[in-house]
């Protein structure tokens, strides 16, 4: 492929005829990511200058029109049909060339987690009569604990795993009611709790710090035994 250059210096000005010597079936192209967690791909080579260099796949296409330097950089951003954890193939193609690569979308898998619920003592005598719910669910899912006496709120860790103490203060004595578990991945649990006689009633009002017996706060035990 023959092209001019145009050399100047003060007033003189010539323009010289080069050659940019390209074999057919010279072009090189390279992948910058074979698989990636959004749906894009870049590719780059080298190839005859002011040539249309292509990338093609089933779900999408791209072309660049190559520099005069012979150097090329194709991005491709595959369409909302693009399949995720398989690998697909994209083909490149400029001036007499043609190089096959691989892509694969990765998109990580949440497991889901069998809900699970379970309830540490269903009976308290304690001047705050308390109880303490846990089990499992998938990671950041929302537990709702409720009833008419005590109700509360906690999320599933990275762990799977979820804990929490709800107290049910003005609960009557030796009154059987149902306590009702949900969690936002669709988990239900249903169970019955009794305060039974004996515990000294405190005022509702005070604030000494006896309504935290035990070291037990909301989503999580303490270190204390």
């Amino acid at each position: 492929m023959e092209f001019g250059v145009v050399v100047e210096a003060g007033d003189n000005r010539k323009e010289v005829r080069m050659k940019y010597l390209c074999a057919v079936g010279e072009l090189t192209a390279h992948q910058k990511c074979g698989a990636n967690k959004s749906p894009w791909t870049k590719f780059y080579g080298t190839v005859v200058p002011g040539t249309t260099v292509w990338a093609v796949a089933d779900f999408g296409s791209a072309r660049t029109t190559v520099a005069s330097n012979a150097e090329w950089l194709l991005g491709l951003h595959f369409n909302d049909d693009l399949p995720a954890n398989e690998e697909i193939g994209v083909v490149v193609e400029g001036e007499g060339g043609r190089v096959e690569f691989g892509f694969d979308w990765i998109i990580e898998v949440i497991e889901e987690i069998e809900f699970a619920a379970l309830q540490r003592h269903g009976s308290c005598g304690e001047a705050i009569p308390y109880d303490e719910f846990y089990g499992t669910a998938t990671p950041g899912a929302t537990i709702w604990i409720q009833s008419d006496w005590g109700s509360g709120v906690t999320t599933a860790d990275a762990h799977r795993e979820w804990i929490i103490r709800v107290d049910f203060l003005n609960a009557p004595e030796n009154e059987s009611f149902s306590v009702y578990v949900e969690s936002s991945d669709g988990g239900y649990a249903e169970f019955t709790f009794v305060r039974t006689a004996g515990g000294d009633r405190l005022d509702p009002t005070r604030t000494d710090g006896r309504s935290h017996l035990r070291g037990y706060r909301h989503g999580a035990p303490s270190s204390r035994p």
